[in-house]
């Protein structure tokens, strides 16, 4: 075997196969007769003994030819080509080599012959670019300029590997293959020396980021830069793909731009009755990104603004679901859906929808019920504010879904100062009263009359809670008992039915909510058992603790009281009770009896005799009480308080500390 030189083949970038073509030649010393008439693979008057790849036999995608026919020359050498085309996985990139062995005409063999060669990559792994991509400069808090940082990463679309199925950028990569980037530094689109690059036109300092700054804009608020990414492997195989990103100010860190011809958005907060809505989040976006919350007269102001740009207004409120939500808003939703009175304005329409479900339906009633009950403390699926365009005009006022109704503002290629004002509607208050400022003042008082009973350790009792309830629209409470001397066992149902009530046993809270037409003066009865020994009135008291304690007739707001009556006190005739706690800094309970029900004032008045306060209203028999709070008095000090009713007049003092 004559010694061969080494071979060199190189991967198709293409598709990643490798054609091999390998010469290597023999010589018969003994005979220059060049007569062959063997197979296989006879050359002269030698023959292929065996040829191996690697080690092992030879593939099926090689081939074994005479180089000249079956004739050697006249020194007797004879040559033979080992030829075919692999795969990357039949022929790898690396050093490999033939084995062979050859055998003249009387049967001798040749010493057996390595044939080295090698498969080279010269391709580099081309990477697959985004299409653009976009970012906004920002300050530099250690230089003060602005700046944004691109990985070469960001720029890749998708992942891409060598020829050898290595994925560039993952633990399984070949030796030191990675993602680098480039920028079109001077912006003329010609990729030179200026730009890093060198003759061949790959990077000479490769970095796997870019720096956009300032320079990119030259000037300008937005820049298009194109981009370079590029992957580089083992071998030192470069590829390369182009893209851009699109660099912005919208910060405006750079102090560009058309600052000189700047604008202003302002606009206002309000009600559909013209009440201003504080602390609402408005938030612009576009060509700038701000927030701003609205003042106490509901006012925004969004300045220093580019003309010629789009901008987009969004307020937003998503807080405090009970504000301005009452059962009276459950009578409003309930006469709308029956037909008796319906909501008049495409508003309240919105607001009545509490499920958000582009319709007004009793579903609506049952979700704000357990919010009112304290079930609840949010809707499910809505918010607690809704902000309509005021610009906007409803093509069909009586049903605001026929067409989706603006929730934003778009003003696009902005000229001059310009205004975005907004209808607040609170969901749920299809009355109006969601302002966390406004006084609500009640029309009277609304008495709930149970019987006052002495308790003893171990019973049961049933105490049934009633009322003129043919005279009001609905009423809504929370009614506290004492755990540690009554638990309760059962509600037996009158008026108001199980859907009425939210219990909560371990605070010792019922809140009850109901509206309707009332067919008996039985609210519920309740079942208690006594833990201790006590009086009922001394157990159980009405309050606002979870659910305010409103009642509402004609569109009126009433107070509600818990009114207890018993053998004692009807025996008691007229009686003025001392206060409690006496003296009092937040509120007080002032306690009476009458013998008859009827009319009776409360009158409170200063050392000087002057009038702070009068609380005139229907009282039921027995037991009465009033609350009163000290910030409603204006006062500190020691005042009277008097009780007339009928032909009875009585006076206390009391004590208001600060």
């Amino acid at each position: 075997m004559l010694d061969p030189t080494p071979f060199t083949f190189y991967q198709n970038k293409n598709n990643c196969n490798t054609s091999l073509n390998i010469t290597f030649s023999a010589q018969d010393l003994c005979s220059t007769n060049t007569e062959v008439q063997q197979v296989p693979a006879v050359a002269g008057n030698l023959a292929i003994e065996r040829v191996k790849f690697n080690g092992g036999e030879l593939p099926s995608w090689l081939t074994v030819t005479p180089a000249h026919a079956l004739n050697g020359d006249d020194k007797g050498t004879n040559s033979w080509v080992v030829s075919g085309t692999g795969t990357s996985a039949q022929a790898p990139i690396g050093d490999h080599k033939l084995t062979v062995i050859v055998r003249d005409d009387c049967g001798n063999l040749s010493l057996s012959k390595d044939i080295p060669f090698s498969i080279k990559d010269t391709n580099g792994i081309a990477p697959i670019c985004y299409h653009g991509l976009s970012t906004d400069l920002m300050k530099n808090p250690d230089n003060g300029k602005g700046e944004m940082v691109i990985w070469a990463s960001d720029f890749k679309a998708s992942d891409v590997a060598d020829c050898n199925a290595k994925t560039v950028g993952t633990k399984e990569n070949i030796p030191d293959a990675q993602y680098y980037v480039v920028k079109d530094v001077d912006g003329d689109g010609a990729w030179t020396a200026a730009d890093g690059l060198n003759d061949k036109g790959v990077p000479t300092s490769p970095a796997t980021s870019v720096i956009f700054t300032c320079d990119d804009l030259d000037g300008d608020t937005i820049a298009t830069v194109m981009v370079r990414l590029y992957t580089k492997d083992a071998l030192g195989n470069w590829a390369w793909c182009e893209t851009y990103a699109v660099i912005t100010d919208a910060r405006k860190v750079c102090g560009g731009g058309p600052s000189a011809a700047a604008a202003a958005i302002a606009g206002a907060i309000s009600t559909e009755g013209a009440i201003n809505v504080e602390g609402v989040e408005v938030n612009l976006s576009g060509d700038a990104s701000m927030s701003y919350m609205t003042n106490a007269n509901g006012q925004f102001s969004f300045n220093g603004l580019n003309k010629g740009y789009d901008y987009t207004v969004t307020p937003q409120l998503d807080k405090n679901y009970l504000n301005g939500v009452s059962t009276f808003d459950l009578v409003l939703i309930t006469k709308h859906i029956l037909g008796v009175q319906p909501l008049n304005s495409p508003y309240k329409l919105i607001a009545a929808d509490v499920n958000n479900s582009k319709s007004v339906t009793t579903l609506d009633l049952i979700q704000l019920r357990k919010l009112i009950l304290n079930i609840d403390n949010k809707f499910g699926n809505n918010t607690s504010w809704r902000f309509v365009d005021a610009s906007y005009s409803f093509p069909n006022a009586a049903n605001p879904w026929a067409a989706q109704f603006p929730e934003v503002a778009n003003l696009n290629d902005l000229g001059a100062d310009a205004r975005a004002n907004f209808v607040a509607v609170k969901i749920g208050d299809v009355n109006g009263n969601a302002v966390a400022t406004s006084q609500v003042r009640t029309a009277g008082e609304f008495g709930l009359n149970v019987a006052d009973q002495a308790l003893k350790a171990g019973n049961e009792y049933r105490v049934e809670v009633a009322g003129d309830l043919k005279s009001i629209e609905g009423l809504q409470f929370s009614m506290s008992y004492d755990v540690n001397a009554i638990e309760l066992v059962d509600v037996e149902y009158g008026v108001a039915k199980e859907e009425n009530f939210g219990i909560f046993a371990k605070e010792g809270v019922i809140t009850a909510s109901w509206n309707g037409d009332a067919n008996s003066n039985t609210f519920a009865t309740l079942v208690f058992r006594a833990t201790a020994d006590a009086n009922l009135s001394e157990v159980l008291n009405l309050n606002s603790r979870y659910t305010a304690a409103e009642a509402y007739r004609n569109n009126d707001q009433l107070s509600v009281a818990l009114n207890f009556a018993g053998a004692q006190a009807e025996a008691a005739g007229f009686e003025l009770k001392q206060n409690t706690p006496n003296p009092f800094a937040g509120e007080t309970v002032i306690g009476f009896n009458l013998p008859v029900a009827g009319e009776a004032t409360l009158t409170i008045q200063d050392v000087t005799g002057r009038t702070l306060r009068v609380v005139r209203g229907q009282f039921a028999q027995g037991y009465n009480q009033v609350t009163l709070k000290a910030s409603d008095l204006n006062a500190t000090g020691v005042l009277t308080y008097t009780l007339e009713a009928a032909e009875f007049t009585a006076t206390k003092k009391m004590i208001i500390v600060e």
